[in-house]
């Protein structure tokens, strides 16, 4: 032991160990920054709006790096939903054609469901229009009804769930898992 804490007093004096800051080092910015307008947060995240863009940003609290979710202009675009669990966050976005009711009948709008791990930046998005449901759990899967069926995306990919007489109110995140019902039977997938 004598030994080591010569050579453990050096790397500390150089900031190398675990919670000593090295000297001169920057702190990171607070999260959200102080005034910001919050959209949710947990003990662990939060999303917010960054006012000069409009963005919104998630990141984990209190220091962690900002993750740009997404940027809507609030006339063709919009975030619809927002959820946080864990270190994920996830939005439903949905954009509007500038045509609007003029449109072409085969110009629609469109949209999409977006997971992002916090901690790491990693993505994993589907198209997805008309998200009557939305739900997320600490693993980071969405779970998603459109009108096609409920369905789930993670980092591994798309798939669907259930199709049917699913009410809305019924799908929600608990844990690792997805619950809904379907003709008044309760039904769950887990996503650990």
């Amino acid at each position: 032991m004598r030994r080591l804490a010569p050579a453990l007093a050096a790397l500390a004096l150089a900031g190398l160990v675990a919670g000593v800051p090295a000297a001169g080092a920057k702190r990171a910015p607070r999260c959200p920054p102080k005034g910001a307008p919050v959209v949710q947060k947990t003990a662990r995240a939060v999303v917010f709006i960054r006012e000069s863009t409009g963005a919104y940003i998630g990141c984990l609290r209190p220091r962690g790096k900002t993750r740009r979710l997404a940027t809507p202009d609030d006339i063709y675009s919009s975030v619809d939903a927002v959820a946080l669990a864990g270190r994920f966050a996830a939005y439903v976005f949905a954009e509007t054609p500038a045509c609007k009711a003029d449109c072409p009948p085969d110009v629609t709008g469109s949209g999409h469901v977006e997971v992002v791990d916090l901690r790491t930046g990693r993505r994993a998005a589907t198209r997805a229009l008309g998200v009557t449901a939305f739900a997320l759990t600490r693993t980071g899967t969405a779970g998603y009804l459109v009108a096609d069926g409920l369905h789930a995306v993670n980092a591994t990919g798309d798939v669907v769930l259930d199709t049917g007489d699913i009410p809305p109110e019924s799908v929600k995140a608990v844990g690792t898992t997805i619950q809904w019902t379907k003709g008044g039977v309760a039904q769950s997938r887990d996503f650990p």
